[in-house]
């Protein structure tokens, strides 16, 4: 199996924990809260959801579009994240404060619709 296949895959299947979470994390118990039932959520469930589906769909665009990436024999060296400049750092610091930021709002939205729902 060829190194681009393996993340093809890999990235799928990030992507579909990321779908499963939502209808596990978010949409049943916004049913069950719906029908008057016991709601039950797990929050770092909540948190995982941009992630798994921002991660996932970068890596299936990154399989996709860009072959040469996975090719071994013009792959460059591995260079430690302190090394790399200012500017790579800061691209990477911003990318997840902005997943971060995501599922803050992903989970105040969820908490917003259950006090709408009379649960506290």
């Amino acid at each position: 199996m060829s190194l681009r296949l393996k993340n093809a895959v890999a990235s799928a299947l990030l992507f579909a924990v990321g779908a499963a979470l939502i209808q596990t994390s978010l949409l049943t118990p916004l049913a069950n809260a719906e029908a008057g039932g016991k709601v039950s959520h797990s929050e770092e469930a909540i948190f995982m959801i941009p992630f798994a589906l921002i991660f996932g769909a970068v890596g299936l665009v990154m399989a996709a579009f860009f072959p040469r990436l996975f090719d071994v024999q013009t792959v460059a060296p591995r260079v430690p994240l302190q090394q790399r400049g200012r500017a790579y750092q800061a691209s990477i610091a911003l990318g997840l404060l902005l997943i971060m930021g995501l599922g803050f709002a992903l989970r105040s939205w969820f908490l917003g619709r259950l006090l709408k729902l009379g649960y506290h």
